[in-house]
């Protein structure tokens, strides 16, 4: 990232992804993804890197949702008794603001994982799904099985939420994406409108043009065949018809050269009117992907709160009749899940 010149601190633009003249919503949306992304409970293998970043992007967020602070720190680069010139921001203020943004029991949900999830995920992870299976028929009423298994539940409800808050972000990228097809598609329509507008203008102008060379045409040929029907070719006198001679070819002559810009006019809209309709099937098509993948986002949030509001209701279960066969059994696959795409994501990088 590049330096701010006054003080080295890193630009909050840069820090939250986001262009200068962003709105509050992209902003609010921007800190959202990243507050999550390197939340220090998510990260338990590097807190303190993770805990660095979460306080920036808290900090930077700060500053830039305030109207006043954001243009002081636009003209000066820093914002006095704000941390980005004094250092007064820390960790429990971001934390703070990250309740406020994203609710009180979103990010107890995860300080729930951090501070009684990580002890005892090692002595459920370890042993294979069934052999946990075989230690709860033996030991249902363990104190150390009955917190290991309400550890295991918040840590599955936990990673329920966070899953509905990541679906959620992608649900408002597949609405601002409709909407862009949708606003692209009108756009599109007006600019056709416009151009056949002015396509079928010129060519009325040049059909008009065509007609009156033509009207010409026939009324010198009129008054043609009226002299030569009065008095013979040999009585009318030269000069008059070296001109009507004349007269006649270069009506023709014109008459030609219209025919041939009408000609092109109309080849030119019936190609414009192809053209455009083909953009137009394409945002079209654009538009019906960009509503299936908003159903189907849908679709997937639902599912990924109904699987939230199971594992909370799992954990209540758990914290009133103590461990169980299946609530082990679900404990055991999340968390071995959680390790088999960890591992995946570790090889990708």
């Amino acid at each position: 990232m590049s330096r701010r010149p006054n003080g080295g601190h890193q630009d909050f633009y840069e820090v939250l992804g986001v262009p200068r003249n962003v709105n509050d919503a992209e902003l609010k949306r921007a800190y959202r993804q990243k507050a999550i992304e390197h939340h220090p409970d998510k990260n338990p293998g590097r807190v303190q890197e993770a805990t660095e970043a979460f306080k920036l992007i808290g900090e930077a967020y700060a500053v830039l949702r305030d109207p006043h602070l954001r243009a002081d720190y636009d003209s000066n680069g820093c914002v006095s008794g704000h941390g980005t010139c004094d250092q007064t921001f820390n960790i429990s203020t971001a934390m703070d603001l990250f309740k406020d943004v994203l609710g009180e029991e979103f990010a107890a949900g995860l300080a729930r994982v951090a501070d009684s999830v990580a002890p005892k995920v090692q002595a459920v992870t370890e042993p294979l799904t069934s052999a946990i299976a075989n230690a709860v028929d033996c030991c249902s009423k363990s104190d150390v099985m009955r917190e290991a298994m309400r550890s295991g539940l918040d840590s599955i409800a936990a990673d329920a939420e966070v899953e509905v808050q990541d679906l959620t972000f992608h649900e408002e990228e597949c609405i601002r994406k409709l909407d862009e097809c949708n606003t692209r598609l009108r756009e599109h329509s007006a600019r056709y409108h416009r151009a056949s507008a002015i396509s079928q203008s010129r060519l009325d102008h040049a059909s008009r043009q065509l007609l009156v060379v033509i009207l010409q045409m026939l009324g010198i040929s009129a008054v043609v065949i009226a002299a030569v029907a009065w008095m013979s070719i040999e009585r009318l006198p030269l000069w008059v018809v070296v001109v009507l001679i004349l007269t006649m070819v270069g009506m023709a002559l014109r008459a030609l050269k219209l025919w041939g810009v009408f000609a092109a006019e109309r080849a030119a809209k019936l190609l414009e009117r192809d053209k455009e309709l083909k953009a137009g099937s394409s945002l079209k098509m654009s538009i019906r992907r960009a509503k299936h993948n908003l159903l189907d986002a849908r679709e997937r949030v639902g599912a990924a709160r109904a699987k939230a509001s199971q594992a909370r209701g799992d954990l209540m279960a758990a914290e009133r009749d103590g461990a169980s066969f299946g609530g082990m059994w679900r404990v055991g696959l999340h968390f071995i899940n959680r390790a088999t795409r960890g591992r995946h994501r570790n090889e990708l990088a």
